[in-house]
């Protein structure tokens, strides 16, 4: 995670929740959509510019992706666990160190084929006790553009090199 997880806490919050050794309460999983029933209204009332803090590469990534999942055209669950935590204003607790590896990488995974994705390299740490907290519950969003940036890869020049394919394929 870099420079920007390093802090004095053990964890912090995030919007972010990551899909590899997460957890969660039971109600907030009653909130998951697979359908993404709520997602025109959502997309309409222009939710992700509000939570993108107005970074339009970040509204139009999650846009595409969220359409994607809402049209059942990619293979997934976590896009959809990713908009019922938006949709809901959840935060996640997201530790400082690493404590899990996924060895699902390589030819033989279903999604994640490929071993030079940064999460495959990450390695598994300790977490010191006692635990350090925060102060408050809010998201860190230095962390939260480190995210968006390192493992999304959202940023403006990915956003200008999406709307060149994307017209030129809407122009053929």
């Amino acid at each position: 995670h870099g420079d920007a997880l390093h802090c004095d806490h053990s964890y912090f919050f995030s919007i972010y929740q990551h899909c590899w050794g997460w957890a969660s309460w039971r109600r907030a999983w009653k909130l998951y959509d697979v359908e993404m029933t709520q997602w025109p209204a959502f997309r309409d009332q222009q939710q992700l510019r509000q939570l993108g803090l107005n970074y339009r590469p970040f509204e139009a990534y999650w846009s595409r992706h969220f359409q994607k999942a809402y049209d059942g055209l990619i293979d997934t669950w976590d896009h959809q666990w990713t908009f019922a935590c938006w949709q809901h204003h959840g935060v996640n607790v997201i530790p400082t160190r690493n404590l899990v590896k996924n060895i699902g990488f390589g030819e033989e995974a279903t999604h994640t084929k490929t071993t030079s994705r940064l999460e495959s390299k990450i390695l598994l740490e300790d977490i010191p006790l006692p635990l350090h907290h925060p102060t408050a519950v809010s998201p860190n969003y230095k962390a939260d553009i480190w995210t968006s940036k390192n493992i999304h890869h959202i940023s403006w020049k990915n956003h200008f090199k999406q709307e060149i394919k994307t017209r030129t394929r809407t122009k053929a």
